[in-house]
């Protein structure tokens, strides 16, 4: 079947290409949230700076 559409063995994803996938795509998420975490920490400091948090 893979001869008759022209593809290889090769092009194919394995079980551990997929779990490489998954780790990536973790540790993608993880330093997303630490970034985002990080810029509202920054936007919080602004606005205490500016006193324009409710007290």
């Amino acid at each position: 079947m893979l001869n008759a559409l022209g593809e290889s063995k090769e092009s194919l994803a394995t079980k551990a290409d997929i779990g490489t996938v998954k780790t990536d795509i973790r540790e993608l998420e993880l330093r997303m949230r630490l970034h985002l975490y990080g810029v509202a920490i920054v936007v919080v400091g602004i606005l205490a700076a500016l006193e324009l948090l409710p007290r």
